[in-house]
Protein backbone atom coordinates (compact mmCIF):
# COMPACT_ATOMS: atom_id res chain seq x y z
CA UNK A 1 0.00 0.00 0.00
CA UNK A 2 1.35 2.79 -0.82
CA UNK A 3 -1.18 5.82 0.88
CA UNK A 4 0.46 7.46 3.81
CA UNK A 5 -1.83 7.75 6.46
CA UNK A 6 0.42 8.93 9.29
CA UNK A 7 1.31 12.58 9.44
CA UNK A 8 4.26 13.97 9.77
CA UNK A 9 3.99 14.63 13.54
CA UNK A 10 3.11 11.32 14.42
CA UNK A 11 6.09 10.07 11.66
CA UNK A 12 8.48 11.37 14.10
CA UNK A 13 6.74 10.16 17.30
CA UNK A 14 6.65 6.70 15.92
CA UNK A 15 10.70 6.80 15.46
CA UNK A 16 11.29 8.02 18.76
CA UNK A 17 8.94 5.46 19.59
CA UNK A 18 10.82 2.75 18.11
CA UNK A 19 13.84 4.09 19.08
CA UNK A 20 12.51 3.86 22.72
CA UNK A 21 11.17 0.14 22.62
CA UNK A 22 14.25 -1.16 20.68
CA UNK A 23 14.40 -5.14 22.24
CA UNK A 24 10.81 -5.01 23.99
CA UNK A 25 8.33 -7.06 22.94
CA UNK A 26 6.53 -4.64 20.46
CA UNK A 27 7.16 -4.94 17.18
CA UNK A 28 6.81 -2.01 14.82
CA UNK A 29 4.30 -3.29 12.75
CA UNK A 30 2.12 -2.68 16.23
CA UNK A 31 2.89 1.02 16.82
CA UNK A 32 2.22 1.23 12.74
CA UNK A 33 -0.89 -0.04 12.58
CA UNK A 34 -2.11 1.87 16.01
CA UNK A 35 -0.89 5.17 14.34
CA UNK A 36 -2.34 4.28 10.88
CA UNK A 37 -5.61 4.10 12.83
CA UNK A 38 -5.11 7.73 14.08
CA UNK A 39 -4.31 9.04 10.34
CA UNK A 40 -7.20 7.11 8.96
CA UNK A 41 -9.74 8.73 11.51
CA UNK A 42 -8.44 12.00 10.86
CA UNK A 43 -8.94 11.36 6.98
CA UNK A 44 -12.82 9.96 7.12
CA UNK A 45 -13.38 12.95 9.70
CA UNK A 46 -11.79 15.38 7.34
CA UNK A 47 -13.72 14.06 4.38
CA UNK A 48 -17.14 13.25 6.11
CA UNK A 49 -16.79 17.26 7.09
CA UNK A 50 -16.27 18.36 3.44
CA UNK A 51 -18.83 15.84 2.43
CA UNK A 52 -21.34 17.89 4.90
CA UNK A 53 -19.77 21.54 4.39
CA UNK A 54 -21.17 21.55 0.73
CA UNK A 55 -24.58 21.58 1.82
CA UNK A 56 -23.90 23.89 4.90
CA UNK A 57 -24.15 21.57 7.60
CA UNK A 58 -21.23 20.55 10.32
CA UNK A 59 -21.47 17.07 11.77
CA UNK A 60 -22.53 18.78 15.31
CA UNK A 61 -25.40 20.49 12.89
CA UNK A 62 -25.72 17.14 10.93
CA UNK A 63 -26.31 14.49 14.18
CA UNK A 64 -29.28 16.43 15.56
CA UNK A 65 -31.00 16.24 12.40
CA UNK A 66 -30.35 12.79 12.32
CA UNK A 67 -31.75 12.60 15.81
CA UNK A 68 -34.69 14.61 15.47
CA UNK A 69 -35.69 12.35 12.25
CA UNK A 70 -35.32 9.67 14.66
CA UNK A 71 -37.07 10.91 17.92
CA UNK A 72 -39.27 13.62 16.48
CA UNK A 73 -40.07 16.34 19.05
CA UNK A 74 -36.89 16.64 21.28
CA UNK A 75 -36.68 19.57 23.44
CA UNK A 76 -33.08 21.07 23.91
CA UNK A 77 -32.12 19.41 26.85
CA UNK A 78 -32.77 16.14 25.85
CA UNK A 79 -31.44 16.87 22.24
CA UNK A 80 -27.99 17.92 24.26
CA UNK A 81 -28.28 14.63 26.63
CA UNK A 82 -28.60 12.20 23.71
CA UNK A 83 -25.62 14.12 21.74
CA UNK A 84 -23.27 13.98 24.76
CA UNK A 85 -23.04 17.51 24.07
CA UNK A 86 -23.20 20.77 26.48
CA UNK A 87 -26.80 22.77 26.60
CA UNK A 88 -24.41 25.69 25.46
CA UNK A 89 -23.26 23.69 22.35
CA UNK A 90 -26.89 22.32 21.23
CA UNK A 91 -28.17 25.84 21.93
CA UNK A 92 -25.68 27.32 19.39
CA UNK A 93 -26.65 24.00 16.66
CA UNK A 94 -30.41 24.63 16.97
CA UNK A 95 -29.90 28.35 16.49
CA UNK A 96 -27.84 27.43 13.13
CA UNK A 97 -30.45 24.87 11.71
CA UNK A 98 -33.10 27.31 12.31
CA UNK A 99 -31.29 29.92 10.41
CA UNK A 100 -31.26 27.37 7.59
CA UNK A 101 -34.61 26.85 7.99
CA UNK A 102 -33.84 22.91 8.98
CA UNK A 103 -35.62 23.06 12.17
CA UNK A 104 -38.54 24.82 13.79
CA UNK A 105 -39.16 25.81 17.62
CA UNK A 106 -42.54 24.39 18.91
CA UNK A 107 -44.53 24.94 22.04
CA UNK A 108 -45.03 21.84 24.41
CA UNK A 109 -48.58 21.08 23.78
CA UNK A 110 -48.76 20.06 27.97
CA UNK A 111 -46.12 22.88 29.06
CA UNK A 112 -46.08 25.94 27.20
CA UNK A 113 -42.66 26.82 28.83
CA UNK A 114 -41.11 24.14 26.97
CA UNK A 115 -39.67 24.25 23.54
CA UNK A 116 -39.43 21.12 21.36
CA UNK A 117 -38.26 20.80 18.34
CA UNK A 118 -39.16 19.33 14.95
CA UNK A 119 -37.41 19.12 11.45
CA UNK A 120 -38.73 21.30 8.38
CA UNK A 121 -39.05 19.47 5.27
CA UNK A 122 -36.05 20.99 4.02
CA UNK A 123 -34.01 19.57 7.25
CA UNK A 124 -35.87 16.05 6.23
CA UNK A 125 -34.63 16.78 2.25
CA UNK A 126 -31.65 17.46 3.68
CA UNK A 127 -30.77 14.35 5.41
CA UNK A 128 -32.54 12.16 2.11
CA UNK A 129 -30.05 13.84 -0.24
CA UNK A 130 -26.72 13.42 2.01
CA UNK A 131 -27.39 10.00 3.15
CA UNK A 132 -27.28 8.44 -0.21
CA UNK A 133 -23.87 10.48 -1.13
CA UNK A 134 -22.32 8.66 2.56
CA UNK A 135 -23.52 5.63 1.57
CA UNK A 136 -21.81 5.77 -1.76
CA UNK A 137 -18.77 6.99 -0.81
CA UNK A 138 -18.58 4.28 2.92
CA UNK A 139 -19.08 1.86 -0.04
CA UNK A 140 -16.25 3.54 -2.17
CA UNK A 141 -13.82 3.55 1.01
CA UNK A 142 -14.39 -0.41 1.34
CA UNK A 143 -14.36 -1.49 -1.76
CA UNK A 144 -11.83 -4.60 -1.99
CA UNK A 145 -12.90 -5.40 1.36
CA UNK A 146 -13.87 -8.32 2.23
CA UNK A 147 -16.59 -8.76 4.97
CA UNK A 148 -14.27 -11.32 6.80
CA UNK A 149 -11.82 -8.46 6.65
CA UNK A 150 -13.73 -5.99 7.79
CA UNK A 151 -14.99 -8.51 10.74
CA UNK A 152 -11.42 -9.27 11.73
CA UNK A 153 -10.72 -5.25 11.72
CA UNK A 154 -13.49 -4.91 14.03
CA UNK A 155 -12.44 -7.45 16.70
CA UNK A 156 -8.87 -5.74 16.17
CA UNK A 157 -10.24 -2.29 16.97
CA UNK A 158 -12.36 -3.92 20.02
CA UNK A 159 -9.64 -5.16 21.30
CA UNK A 160 -7.26 -1.99 20.99
CA UNK A 161 -10.01 -0.11 22.99
CA UNK A 162 -10.68 -2.64 25.57
CA UNK A 163 -7.05 -2.48 26.57
CA UNK A 164 -7.03 1.29 26.17
CA UNK A 165 -10.67 0.85 28.74
CA UNK A 166 -7.98 -1.56 31.15
CA UNK A 167 -5.56 1.13 31.17
CA UNK A 168 -7.54 3.90 32.07
CA UNK A 169 -8.83 1.40 35.45
CA UNK A 170 -12.51 1.12 33.81
CA UNK A 171 -12.65 -2.46 33.63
Amino acid sequence: MNTELTTPKQRLLLGRLMDESAGRSFPRPTFTALFDVLGLSSAVNERCAEMLATVGLSEGRFAVLLLLEQRPALTPAELAENLGVTRATITGLIAGLERQDLLVREADSSDGRRTRLALTAAGLTAIAEIIPAYSQWLGGAMRGVSPEDADTFALVLARVADNLAFDEGER
